[in-house]
């Protein structure tokens, strides 16, 4: 039986950690990945992404010292193997550029799931309407799929 695994995207991520529209959804989500034994994968930007958007509502008061270290602590349990492939970051070179993306932070998930022939999911729905005709393993958070 083939190993079932998906991509996940700070986006995403996040939406489990802070309350935010969606997060009951995307939490419903990680409750069924985790029963079903589905294996979270992530490119190691994950870690800096969402550590950045816990410290960045900490910073603006929107979250306490405590919900901040909670959600720090939880991140750090989730159940998603950090991949560190070089060939990721070149993968999301190219993407970005037949994209048209600004940058590359995005187009390392895809490359990710693209290397683990897996979907993506995300909470980015400005990023998901971007790529969803060109990649038709992308899954946004809130749309149906």
């Amino acid at each position: 039986m083939k190993e079932r695994k998906v991509c996940v995207d700070a986006s995403l991520v996040v939406k489990w950690l802070i309350p935010e529209e969606l997060s009951e959804h995307a939490l419903g989500l990680l409750r069924d990945w985790r029963k079903d034994g589905v294996v979270l994968l992530a490119p190691a930007l994950l870690m800096f992404e969402v550590l950045a958007t816990i410290r960045k509502h900490l910073w603006r008061r929107t979250l306490t010292f405590s919900e901040a270290q909670r959600s720090v602590t939880y991140l750090f349990e989730l159940p998603i193997q950090v991949k560190n492939d070089p060939k990721i970051l070149g993968m999301a070179w190219d993407l970005a550029n037949q994209l048209g993306q600004p940058t590359v932070y995005d187009t390392s998930y895809l490359a990710l799931a693209q290397m683990e022939d897996c979907a993506l999911w995300t909470a980015d729905i400005k990023f998901a309407r971007v790529i969803r005709d060109r990649f038709p393993n992308l899954r946004a958070l809130g749309e149906q799929a």
